[in-house]
Parts: structure tokens; C-alpha cells; sequence
């Protein structure tokens, strides 16, 4: 996974240029950027810093993290404008702790990636990141027959795995699951409170407050 998105650095925004995608695509930014409004926010897996970017418009501050060097380059290069933004290199399965508190953490494309057997632990460690009662968002992909990449193999545990191409030609197996709301009503159980489901088309969107 990390060599696939470490050669792919330079390919993976232009999925956010995809016509037909443009109102949906409109419709989550405008959701992720009320999340963010005069949050601190510890985000995880922030890659290429796209959604880092959407949030700096009206974040108080952004702690913003990747273990993949390359795409993180890319984050390091844009202009956050007038929000603090700080961008560091880790594993989001295991992630670091923020100088400051952060009441919002944020995840965009990323959980998809993350085995379901792994979520509760994902979970549980992403929370201790922020303080009581922070606010979560979890932006992804939905699965469109005749458009998305077709799931070819499942695991015992259940994840799916998808063959993905580079320009190139290149091929790579990519762990890719399509969590619902009643995946996260069991991983999150007693641990949040108000958990909104979202989705159109093309993405879906989680949000729940941490108990």
C-alpha cells in the first residue's frame, strides 16, 4: 500500500478532476469545511494534502500526518493560507500526539485501506488524539457499479482487494473496503455519540462525537 501511493504521488489528485464527479465532490467540501470551522484538527493520512487544504479555508489550526514521504512533499508544497498548519511524517495505525489539544480529527480516503479487523484498535488509538467530546469526520469512496474498480478477491477477514493500474502500466493489489453506517455503529458502539451517515453518489461521509 505505501509503494502504491508513494508511485502514484503525482497521479492521485487528478481523481478529483473527474467531470461527472464535480457536483458530488462540491457537496462533501462544503461538509468538510463546516466540520472544520475553528477546529484544531489532528488529521491522519492527510497524503497529497488536498483535504488539508479544503479545511485550512476555515480551521483554527491543522496537525496533519502520512508515513508516505513523497505525497507528503506534495502536502508540504501548497499554501494553507493563514491557518497553522503543521505537517509531519507517521503511520496513521499508529499516530503520533499533537503538540496542542485538537477537538476534530479527520481521515479522507483512508479508512477504506484500513482491515476491518483493525478498525476497533484504528478506532480507539485515532480517539486518544483529541480531547473529550471531539468531533470525527470520515470522508470515501462509494462503490458505482460499471465505474468503480471491481473488488476481485475477499480475505478470511473480509476485506476486498482491488487491481490497480499506475499510467505507466504498473500493477499493484490495494486492500479497498466500502464501510456502512452500521459498520461504524458496531466498531464505534458505546465509544460516540450522534453518528451521521452521509452519502451521494460518489462519496460517503461520517461524522460522530467521541464519548
Amino acid at each position: 500500500m505505501e509503494r502504491y501511493y508513494s508511485e502514484r504521488a503525482s497521479e492521485y489528485d487528478r481523481i478529483y478532476e473527474i467531470a461527472k464527479r464535480q457536483n458530488d465532490l462540491a457537496e462533501m467540501k462544503r461538509r468538510v469545511s463546516d466540520f472544520s470551522k475553528a477546529r484544531s484538527i489532528f488529521e491522519v493520512a492527510a497524503g497529497t494534502g488536498y483535504w488539508t487544504k479544503v479545511m485550512s479555508a476555515s480551521a483554527k489550526r491543522i496537525f496533519a500526518s502520512d508515513i508516505n514521504q513523497t505525497v507528503m512533499n506534495i502536502a508540504r508544497s501548497r499554501d494553507y493560507g493563514l491557518c497553522e498548519t503543521t505537517i509531519v511524517t507517521a503511520d496513521a495505525l499508529s499516530p503520533v500526539r499533537c503538540e496542542w489539544p485538537c477537538d476534530g480529527v479527520f481521515a479522507g480516503f483512508w479508512v477504506s485501506h484500513v482491515g476491518v479487523d483493525e478498525m476497533p484498535d484504528f478506532l480507539k488509538s485515532l480517539h486518544k488524539c483529541a480531547v473529550s467530546n471531539a468531533s470525527v469526520m470520515f470522508i470515501d469512496n462509494c462503490y458505482v457499479d460499471g465505474e468503480s474498480t471491481p473488488i476481485h478477491r475477499f480475505d478470511s477477514s473480509g476485506n476486498g482487494y482491488q487491481t490497480r493500474y499506475l499510467e505507466d502500466g504498473r500493477e499493484f493489489e490495494v486492500m479497498k473496503n466500502y464501510p456502512g453506517r452500521e459498520d461504524f455503529a458496531d466498531w464505534l458502539g458505546s465509544r460516540a455519540s450522534g453518528i451521521n451517515y452521509q452519502r451521494n453518489k460518489y462519496y460517503w461521509s461520517v461524522r460522530y462525537t467521541v464519548q
